[in-house]
């Protein structure tokens, strides 16, 4: 080996050991960022349980106490019957948080004369305070699971077991469901014969409004279950005191799930990963229990708002990738040793480095499905949307009276008439509660995207089942959108269809009616017709989203009319192009006269010979003619105002056509020695590589840094 040889080989050496050094820093630092990234806001989502576990620590440990006084009071003798009913109003005034506080009297114990006797004193909805005296119910019946049956529990639980947190129950004497906590109280002069007990009950409300302030992203939530597992705080309202969470565990099939609420139950602190069948999302829970009580309180982050810009994520995968990509075209040229110069190696080196432009290709354009950047605020389940409802209010004046709207949509049809601009036919359902509602509100909505012509949105059915009201519309119309076919064929589409109230009196947010469709999981498509077929694209996932209002983006307009819009509900269709078409029907008759003309290039041009330049400008005139007619289906097939990412393939085409006919023009009229080494090796060599090199640049421009 010659030095020059030698001095080669050394610098392809250290062009790899740069590469694969840049490669491996670049991964570790992605990894090392996202797992920064997510260390950091699990912290603080665990700071933030462990701030709401402290919150409720005190409240319930205060309202323990109070509870707990007033039952020594009573068994001491400090506290006359007769001053009950003061001595408890005393205590509600005091903590207008507190819910009710009841003393109740086991058979006699009030009076000889009297079996049964509880005094209950509580608040209203308006702050306004309650007392009711005497018995509404035999409350010493045994306990009976009995669905007609009363409830009884409160107060023989106490009585049996000592002071304890209840579970929550539906009162049968005060019709709504309370969180309780009840102590027994004696005789006096008998400190073993109980007289009673006394309860202290807390609004469900309350532990709703201190879940609701954890911030926790736009969809993720807090919850509390008790001891039993059942649900006392949740976004969505459904499930508090009606659905347990190892029923729930159960019915999904999450062992993991029930055996981590067991052991948080159990006082352990857990950290768990999940995958929700239902919505398809991937979530991080955290366990944390609240010794005062015996509950555990559950943090929920949903990892896909954890993820850095689509963007930014793309460029990062890219660069690693170019990093390896270089490494190991610098590693061939070292395996085929082509530092010395043989035509066997400089082909080997020049086919492997256009295979791996061709597998960066590749990877980059499924890199690019994978990193679909999302628009405005998915929300894929019942409790997401509530959260994110929550979210809104909390941001609205106490004065501001917000009225939601469930709306669903049912989409039956859809194509595409134009490149910007799409036809859907379907449903509209909204439901509301009419007692809920101002007396002259209309339901209704109207589509802002509305592209013109003709139209219809008809009322098709409406049902009214006591203050209930369900609305049905049918429609058809269409829209615009914002396509663009700059990355056909391997580009995407969203249709995005927004949707706002029509009633402009009131302030309306419409929520999604998700409790109407039997899927959500994104990828059943809910909310689309099980024969919906769009011509030339695969149908990928479709999903409710928020989207912030115009209004609160800049608009100079009264502080009434733009003050804390309600966001916008849009429904959105995602899907893909079916590839495999175009690229056979544009893209094979391109690679075919790429293939051709390599074979032209690699014929011998005969020196001095003027029919060899006639022969290369025939052919290559031929081969423009066959380009052309391919090119320009494409572009109307396309209808596109710019340049796709499948057009570069024929300039490239062009390009090699001209300088194919220039370096057939030189070898044969002029004596340049580089294009007459090893008859013509070079332009042979760089053929392929300039192909995939040039198409390399255009992905990266087009879909990585465009």
């Amino acid at each position: 080996m010659n030095r020059a040889s030698r001095r080669i080989r050394i610098y392809l050496a250290l062009l790899f050991v740069f590469c694969l050094a840049l490669g491996i820093a670049l991964t570790y630092h992605y990894i090392d960022q996202r797992r920064q990234i997510e260390a950091t806001a699990f912290a603080l989502a665990e700071q933030q349980a462990a701030n709401a576990v402290q919150q409720i620590e005190s409240v319930f440990s205060e309202l323990r106490v109070i509870a707990d006084q007033i039952a020594a009071d009573l068994s001491d003798g400090t506290l006359n019957y007769a001053d009950i009913d003061p001595r408890m109003q005393a205590e509600l005034i005091a903590r207008p948080d507190v819910d009710g506080i009841a003393v109740t009297f086991a058979p006699f114990a009030y009076s000889s004369t009297q079996r049964l006797y509880q005094s209950y004193n509580y608040h209203q909805s308006d702050g306004s305070m309650v007392q009711l005296s005497g018995a509404t119910y035999d409350y010493t019946l045994p306990v009976s699971d009995t669905a007609d049956a009363p409830q009884t529990a409160w107060y023989h639980t106490p009585l049996e077991q000592g002071s304890i947190w209840l579970e929550p129950f539906l009162a049968t004497g005060a019709g709504r469901v309370l969180i309780e906590y009840g102590t027994p109280f004696f005789r006096r002069g008998a400190p073993s014969s109980p007289a009673g007990v006394v309860t202290i009950d807390f609004s469900l409300g309350g532990m709703h409004d201190l879940m609701g302030a954890l911030d926790l992203g736009d969809t993720g939530y807090g919850f509390v279950i008790s001891q039993a597992g059942t649900f006392l705080a949740h976004p969505d309202s459904d499930v508090i005191a009606q659905e347990n969470i190892f029923a729930e565990a159960q019915r999904s099939g999450d062992a993991a799930l029930g055996d981590s609420m067991t052991r948080a139950l159990n006082g352990e602190t857990i950290t768990i990963d999940s995958f929700d069948q239902v919505s398809g999302q991937y979530s991080r829970i955290f366990l944390q229990p609240i010794p005062e009580t015996d509950w555990v309180l559950g943090i929920v982050l949903y990892k896909s708002e954890l993820l850095i810009d689509s963007s930014v994520t793309l460029q990062e995968q890219v660069g690693i990738l170019l990093s390896f990509s270089g490494a190991a075209c610098f590693g061939l040229a070292l395996l085929f040793r082509v530092e010395r110069g043989t035509t066997r190696a400089l082909w080997q080196t020049a086919i492997g480095f256009s295979v791996i432009c061709t597998i960066a290709i590749i990877i980059i354009l499924a890199l690019t499905f994978i990193n679909e950047e999302v628009q405005g605020i998915e929300v894929v389940s019942q409790t997401a949307a509530n959260r994110y409802t929550e979210a809104y209010l909390q941001s609205v004046p106490a004065d501001t009276q917000v009225y939601m709207l469930p709306t669903g949509v049912l989409v039956e049809a859809l194509a595409f008439p134009t490149p910007t601009s799409a036809t859907i036919n379907g449903y509209v359902w909204q439901r509301y509660n009419a007692a809920d509602m101002p007396e002259d509100f209309m339901p209704g909505f109207y589509f802002p995207q509305i592209s013109g012509g003709e139209y219809f949105i008809d009322e098709a059915d409406r049902v009214e089942n006591g203050d209930e009201v369900i609305v049905l519309w049918r429609f058809g119309l269409d829209i615009v959108q914002a396509f663009d076919p700059a990355r056909f064929p391997f580009d995407s589409r969203s249709v995005a269809l927004q949707i706002v109230p029509s009633d402009a009196g009131y302030t309306v947010m419409l929520t999604p009616d998700l409790s109407e469709y039997v899927l959500i999981n994104p990828a059943l498509m809910p909310g689309t017709d099980d024969e919906l077929f769009v011509n030339n694209w695969k149908l990928m996932s479709s999903q409710f989203s928020y989207h912030e209002s115009p209004l609160n983006r800049g608009l100079v307009l009264q502080d009434s009319l733009v003050l804390n819009a309600p966001p916008e509900l849009y429904f959105n269709i995602n899907m893909q192009r079916n590839f495999v078409g175009p690229l056979i029907a544009y893209l094979l008759p391109g690679l075919v006269a790429a293939g051709l003309m390599f074979a032209f290039l690699t014929s011998d041009p005969k020196v001095g010979d003027q029919e060899e330049i006639i022969s290369t400008l025939g052919f290559t005139a031929a081969l423009f003619f066959v380009i052309t007619v391919a090119h320009t289906a494409l572009r109307d097939n396309v209808a596109a105002v710019g340049i796709t990412y499948l057009e570069n393939f024929y300039l490239v085409l062009y390009l090699v056509i001209i300088l194919a006919s220039i370096n057939a023009f030189l070898v044969v009229r002029v004596d340049i020695p580089i294009l007459r080494y090893r008859n013509n090796l070079l332009p042979k060599l760089l053929y392929f590589p300039l192909f995939s090199g040039i198409m390399l640049l255009v992905t990266l421009g087009m879909f990585v840094y465009g």
